[in-house]
């Protein structure tokens, strides 16, 4: 089976086997079947969209289902920041061509053929700021909306600011968002619509694309995202903190690396032990560092132990805390 470029949309042609007269088609992909139309006319169905393949001498021409994926660049963004922050205590940019290259791994059927990122210049002077900050600042913005442009099948669209320096709101970026994706869903350019977003403002938009027929994935911060938003989607995907590491360059990944699990790990190998505490619901819990690393140990009550792994001990106390359980740390 090889795969073409036909009509800016991709496509994979089948040789039939003529003696049996079905297609070599992977199963995997789906289902491929003779039914209905003209006699000889072949339907293959790939997730929830069924097409009816195109003959051509040879054989059959598959259109695969195409999907557009939209983000709310401004909820994507802050929320990347706020899990980066948390861990590593330092500000980072997303890479988005990872984003991208992550949702065309998980978007099954689909091929995720053009990204509409959705965001704003914040051109409005913050208190206390000077010409040259503000300029500089402005500057900083329009080059990373650039280089988002050219990563191949993005497009970047750019709505306005409102207010004064202490209270400012985007304006036009949801309506934008919410018209492309109707647009392109009555053009029928998309046979599904992955949108990146977590407002409440978002959930007539996903209503309308399935009263069209199109197929909708919401992908979201459990943290901050209105529940009648995903819950109106077809499937939705919660982000997780291992997602956002994944959506980091690979220099930030390389200089600052997320923690790391094992089982089964006991105290009373030649560590030091730093300090000693408890979760809320009573296991013991011990950080301590062994050779270059540190860790901090869990002894649950059934008996289970789990140690985490980092040479950086805040990094290590974050990472606990925001994917395991709080820690009460023993006075000293």
């Amino acid at each position: 089976m090889a795969e073409t470029i036909i009509n800016d949309k991709t496509t994979f042609h089948v040789m039939l086997n003529t003696s049996l007269n079905v297609a070599m088609w992977p199963s995997s992909l789906g289902k491929f079947e003779t039914r209905g139309g003209r006699e000889g006319d072949l339907y293959y169905a790939i997730g929830p969209v069924c097409k009816r393949a195109m003959p051509c001498c040879h054989g059959y021409n598959l259109v695969m289902p195409t999907a557009y994926f939209f983000i709310d660049g401004a909820y994507f963004k802050e929320r990347y920041q706020q899990s980066m922050t948390q861990i590593f205590g330092i500000d980072a940019e997303p890479d988005l061509s990872r984003l991208s290259n992550w949702l065309q791994m998980r978007g099954g059927s689909y091929v995720v053929q053009r990204v509409f990122y959705y965001d704003c210049l914040h051109d409005i002077k913050k208190q206390g700021e000077s010409e040259s900050e503000f300029m500089a600042r402005l500057e900083k913005q329009q080059t990373r909306f650039d280089k988002i442009q050219t990563l191949t099948g993005f497009h970047v669209r750019l709505g306005s600011l409102s207010g004064s320096a202490k209270k400012v709101r985007q304006k036009k970026v949801d309506v934008l968002l919410a018209v492309e994706a109707l647009d392109h869903a009555f053009r029928k350019n998309m046979d599904a619509c992955f949108l990146l977003a977590g407002d409440l403002d978002f959930a007539p938009l996903v209503d309308s694309l399935v009263r069209l027929g199109t197929w909708v994935e919401v992908l979201y911060d459990p943290r901050s995202a209105a529940k009648e938003l995903y819950t109106a989607a077809d499937r939705s995907f919660p982000l997780r903190l291992e997602d956002y590491y994944g959506f980091s360059s690979d220099d930030f990944r390389a200089a600052n690396q997320i923690p790391y699990s094992t089982a089964g790990f006991r105290p009373g190998q030649g560590e030091t032990h730093l300090k000693r505490g408890h979760t809320g619901t009573g296991e013991q819990v011990i950080l301590g560092r062994l050779n270059a690393d540190h860790f901090l140990w869990i002894q649950a009550k059934t008996g289970t132990q789990t140690a985490v792994w980092h040479n950086r001990t805040d990094v290590l106390e974050n990472y606990v805390k925001e994917m395991i359980c709080e820690v009460t740390w023993d006075s000293t």
